[in-house]
């Protein structure tokens, strides 16, 4: 338990690291996907700005030239922004975009905004609406979609998807201010006057185009830095700048030199044009940006989540095959000293047990052999003791079968000396006999006598001679 508690602690924080690690490229992931959704409701957004700021302009020479200019190119501009605004409700009508989200609400409030433009048109027409208010209604939803482009970029977690929205969105301010200096001094231009109050508009409407670029600049990519300093550098915007030169020197009612609304009209125009095909290129990045990001983040969550699971299944697998083994290990040994306690000295020990317990294994086995080496000696000591016990016995047996034999060879020895002192006493008792009865003629035989019994034999044959 202690050792799956030391592995399961660092497990379990890799996972949480790990699943913080799968949660941020999710949030990529996510955002990708949505930026990728939401392409198309940006090219839609894009493109209807674009022809509201054409709308605004001709617009601000309408009413500005009292009807007199611009009425047949604000009627063909109508219908390109109608077309433009279908386009962006169908778009929004299929994208898959959660409505109740802030940005969701955000761009329903911009179709619902445009219903209100065929009134603001009527009044146009009429001439029954001031300048200021029918072209603030243009650039306040102009506003709106640059702001819920805003919140698109923002959302996002990557930094080069961030970056180049936050680009676009730039580059789409920047152009909304040159659509508004567009219809302003288009609108000077119509009514042939410029008053102090127009020109600081347009100052600070050329001031915040250049934050705006300035801000591209900082967030784009290198190859369409390029291209804006190109479009800086245009003879179109040294057109502008003369004309603006123009009007700052014809303030009040001076000579603006012939320049006409339709000459800065166009000039600015193709200024912007060239902004929007920026805009589209940008537009193209981020969608390939966000494909690309979309599929590396998921190839990311794919490899991290499969490395996730080989690494803790083989960090698993490895901790039960070395806990299964060190158990196997244990039981051994601990079986092995079972027997070893029991008296089973011919025990076999595990030989391959990690080193921690191999020194368990040595201690056991060096006193399973002291065990051993002490039956020995025991046995060799009571063989020792049975040898001599053995030796005192046959000893004291073949003393006693000694003695037995002694004492047998004696008895016979007895029986055979009694046997022939009764025929030496035989011998003796017929010579004195057949002496006492006068036969003088009986001799006792000598031969094997010796001693007492030669000497009386021999003095009874010379007493009888």
């Amino acid at each position: 338990r202690g050792m799956i508690l030391s592995v399961s602690v660092p497990l379990l924080f890799a996972s949480l690291v790990s699943t913080f690690f799968l949660l941020i490229q999710w949030s990529d992931y996510t955002n990708a996907r949505q930026m990728v959704t939401l392409k198309d409701l940006i090219t839609a957004m894009s493109a209807l700005v674009h022809e509201q700021q054409k709308e605004r302009g001709a617009t601000s020479v309408f009413l500005s030239s009292n009807g007199q200019a611009f009425e047949a190119e604000l009627a063909a501009q109508r219908w390109e922004t109608s077309s433009a605004a279908d386009a962006f409700l169908a778009t929004l009508d299929t994208a898959d975009l959660d409505r109740g989200t802030e940005l969701g609400r955000a761009l329903q409030a911009i179709a619902d905004g445009l219903e209100a433009r065929p009134g603001i048109r009527m009044a146009v027409d009429a001439m029954d609406i001031p300048t200021p208010e029918a072209l603030g209604h243009y650039t306040a939803h102009n506003a709106r979609m640059l702001s819920s482009i805003r919140k698109i970029g923002s959302s996002g977690t990557n930094p080069e998807l961030a970056s180049k929205v936050g680009a676009l969105e730039a580059l789409m301010t920047a152009k909304e201010f040159s659509g508004i200096e567009r219809a302003i001094g288009s609108g000077g231009f119509a009514a042939g006057l410029f008053d102090a109050d127009r020109l600081r508009l347009l100052e600070r409407l050329i001031t915040r185009q250049a934050i705006g670029l300035e801000r591209f600049q900082s967030l784009a990519p290198p190859p369409l830095r390029d291209r804006l300093q190109n479009i800086e550098g245009s003879p179109e915007m040294a057109d502008i700048l003369k004309m603006g030169e123009i009007a700052y020197a014809a303030q009040s009612g001076g000579d603006l030199q012939g320049i006409t609304a339709d000459d800065f009209f166009s000039a600015t125009s193709t200024r912007i044009n060239a902004f929007k095909a920026l805009e589209d290129d940008l537009a193209a990045e981020i969608q390939t940006t966000s494909l690309d990001v979309l599929q590396g983040s998921l190839t990311t969550i794919s490899l991290v989540a499969a490395g996730i699971f080989v690494s803790l299944a083989s960090s698993i697998a490895t901790t039960v095959y070395v806990i299964r083994n060190m158990l196997i290990s244990v039981r051994k040994i601990s079986n092995a000293g079972d027997q070893l306690a029991r008296g089973d000295d011919d025990v076999v020990l595990p030989e391959d047990s990690p080193a921690e317990l191999g020194r368990i294994v040595w201690s056991i086995n060096f006193f399973r052999e002291s065990v051993v080496q002490a039956k020995d000696r025991e046995a060799e000591i009571v063989a020792a003791r049975e040898a001599s016990e053995r030796g005192a016995r046959e000893e004291a047996e073949k003393r006693q079968r000694e003695e037995k034999e002694r004492a047998e060879r004696e008895t016979i020895e007895a029986r055979e000396e009694q046997s022939r002192t009764n025929r030496y006493v035989a011998e003796m008792s017929e010579m004195v006999g057949a002496c006492a009865r006068g036969d003088f003629s009986q001799k006792l035989p000598l031969d094997g006598k010796e001693g007492v019994l030669a000497q009386v034999s021999e003095g009874l044959n010379q007493i009888s001679d």
